[in-house]
Order: structure tokens, then C-alpha cells, then sequence
């Protein structure tokens, strides 16, 4: 199971649209789990956002997210 920085508390938790996926976010990481899986198994990791991520959105195809963070930026997956 993946160990999530304890330091920083879950910022956002959102399910994909087709709820393939939960996707949290914990500080700057964003945490993909497969949601269809009995112990929702990590699948990915993204990183690269440079503050806190505040907000989590996708498109009605649950193919692209895109995360807010707190200084403004908007990063496209």
C-alpha cells in the first residue's frame, strides 16, 4: 500500500466520472487508485505541481484531470 505523506493532510478526493479511479491529492502528489480493485491498488503518481493542489477536475471521458493549485497554476494530465 502506498504510505502518503502524513506531514500534509488529503487536499482533494474525487472518483473519475466512469469511477474507474479515486484520485486524492496530498500536498503537491496526486495519488491514482484503482477504484474497481477490492483494496484500491495505487496505479500512479503524478507529480509535478509546484504549491498545495486545492481542486481536481475532469472531463466527462474521465480521460484527462486537471489540478488547481494554490498559487494559481493549472496543470493539465
Amino acid at each position: 500500500m502506498f504510505d502518503l505523506n502524513r506531514q500534509n493532510g488529503i487536499s482533494c478526493l474525487r472518483f473519475t466520472p466512469d469511477g474507474r479511479f479515486l484520485i486524492i491529492t496530498c500536498h503537491k502528489d496526486i495519488v491514482i487508485f484503482n477504484a474497481q480493485s477490492e483494496e484500491f491498488e495505487k496505479v500512479g503518481l503524478l507529480k509535478g505541481n509546484t504549491q498545495r493542489v486545492n481542486a481536481l477536475q475532469f472531463d466527462k471521458g474521465s480521460i484527462y484531470a486537471m489540478s488547481n493549485a494554490v498559487d494559481g497554476s493549472v496543470t493539465c494530465w
